[in-house]
């Protein structure tokens, strides 16, 4: 896991209500739930909302592994700091997706959805009424990461993986001097892992093979057929 006194992550997708954020410093994740009050007027405007509510709820948190980092929030920009320098941590995010979100026209008007197996739903979120029911698969709430051979980085930086409904593994390592390593991860859909080997690229900044498993809020794994997901580990952008 990467370790730093200073994390920066950088929120650029779009947020519905009943998606949950999972923010996971020292291997303690707090689990947050996007509700009607955090939606903005704009994509921008909620990704602040968003930040800023991030930043409370983790400044709040009675965990003792929060205690010694402070929560910051500028625009859609949430930044974790060391209260004493020199203070290492471990952090990622990890935006649950294929929420998708109903809400009625009128506030305060009842009513019932449902969504079959089959069906294929394409949904824009138009109204930020309080009335809204969210409908999901099992959210992906923490990640376990795991190197074979007590392996590690061995370059300091961060970590961003993406994988598409289509199962496509994307992935790159962005060093502190901003230098971009394209990695390659291999999808294992019904085991919930996505596992980069120490070869080509990859060798350059992993000692051994690495493997991220993506798990519920009961700790069961997520199969990943189908799933669109987002993984940032150690943030995105400058380090402090």
């Amino acid at each position: 896991m990467l370790s730093r006194r200073s994390m920066i992550f950088f929120f650029d997708q779009e947020f519905v209500v009943g998606q949950k954020i999972t923010l996971t410093v020292n291997s303690q994740p707090i689990v947050f739930t996007v509700e009607p009050e955090h939606l903005g007027a704009s994509a921008s405007a909620t990704r602040t909302n968003i930040a800023a509510a991030l930043r409370d709820v983790f400044n709040t948190s009675t965990n003792a592994a929060h205690s010694e980092i402070t929560a910051s929030a500028s625009g859609g920009v949430l930044t974790l700091t060391a209260d004493t320098a020199g203070t290492a941590f471990t952090s990622t995010v990890a935006a649950e997706t294929g929420v998708v979100s109903f809400t009625a026209d009128t506030a305060g008007t009842p009513f019932t959805s449902s969504v079959s197996t089959t069906s294929t739903i394409t949904a824009e979120l138009r109204h930020t009424q309080p009335n809204v029911r969210a409908v999901s698969g099992e959210a992906i709430t923490s990640t376990v990461e795991t190197f074979a051979n007590n392996g590690k980085f061995l370059r300091s930086g961060a970590l961003n993986i993406s994988l598409s409904a289509a199962g496509v593994v994307t992935s790159s390592f962005t060093t502190t001097d901003y230098q971009i390593v394209p990695l390659t991860g291999v999808l294992d859909e019904d085991a919930g892992t996505i596992t980069f080997a120490a070869t080509g690229d990859n060798s350059k900044i992993l000692s051994d093979a690495l493997t991220y498993t993506f798990k519920s809020d009961n700790g069961n794994i997520v199969p990943l057929g189908g799933r669109e997901v987002v993984l940032d580990v150690g943030g995105l952008g400058r380090f402090l």
